[in-house]
């Protein structure tokens, strides 16, 4: 739900264009909201952030806020986001460390993903070091004696740190990624995969599915909240913007309906 003022069609307010969005999105169990645009955007255009579990209560929401802190500081962010605004989820950045991340693991019924694996450019930065490529990391994974990835490195360590705190796990693996994420189920067998990346940046769910359907939530974003960017000319209906975000839904529940079906 990253609703971006600058996006939205002609003619809707940013609170009107929202709350109708939300309003067809009926067969999808999981919203995640992204921090950039809520944070920014809802207050100053009077969708209070507080209500949004309080109004969405027969779903799953997370909070896209990539939050990490010292301790005391990351106790203040998870008492925020879970305790204050509801949030079943969120994701977190594990730069610094697993006492950054304990606060949120430490939170019973609630839900942490860690960044392990983006799909922006610039994970080839750090995310595969010392390997250059993905290829290579993954190569490096499976040769005796060469060294893991740190992305590797970083969910062994998160993966072992959560099994003796009362939250649930899970990692973010982005859809341009789909080669790594069985392995990275592989290391992580119980954990949630949040994979971000399908759509708009390139990602295809049916890549993403084919390595796993087991505790996996794939997130279209733009693909769905902008999908009337893409209507068909000729759409006779009172909000062709709508019916073009309830036929993308559609369209991405028969895609994976397949990999549903065979679980």
């Amino acid at each position: 739900m990253d609703i971006d003022p600058d996006m939205i069609p002609d003619g809707w307010t940013m609170r009107d264009y929202y709350t109708a969005v939300e309003n067809c999105l009926d067969d999808v169990p999981v919203l995640k909201f992204n921090f950039a645009f809520t944070e920014r955007f809802f207050d100053a255009n009077h969708i209070p952030t507080t209500t949004i579990k309080n109004r969405i209560r027969d779903k799953i929401v997370i909070a896209d806020a990539k939050r990490c802190d010292v301790g005391h500081s990351a106790e203040h962010y998870a008492a925020r986001i879970f305790d204050e605004l509801g949030f079943d989820a969120v994701t977190v950045s594990p730069y610094m460390g697993l006492d950054s991340l304990t606060p949120f693991l430490s939170r019973e019924n609630k839900l942490t993903f860690a960044l392990a694996l983006t799909s922006n450019p610039g994970a080839n930065d750090f995310q595969f070091h010392p390997y250059s490529s993905l290829e290579d990391a993954l190569v490096g994974c499976q040769t005796a004696g060469l060294n893991e990835p740190l992305f590797v490195k970083v969910i062994r360590k998160i993966y072992a740190h959560a099994q003796n705190l009362p939250g649930d796990v899970g990692f973010v693996v982005g859809a341009t990624r789909p080669e790594a994420i069985g392995l990275v189920r592989s290391l992580a067998p119980d954990a949630y995969i949040l994979v971000p990346g399908v759509g708009t940046q390139g990602g295809s769910v049916e890549e993403v599915l084919k390595q796993t359907n087991k505790r996996i939530l794939v997130n279209v974003g733009r693909d769905i909240v902008y999908a009337y960017k893409n209507t068909d000319s000729g759409v006779l209906d009172d909000n062709p913007e709508l019916w073009a975000v309830k036929r993308q839904v559609n369209r991405y529940i028969e895609r994976i309906r397949p990999y549903m079906a065979a679980q």
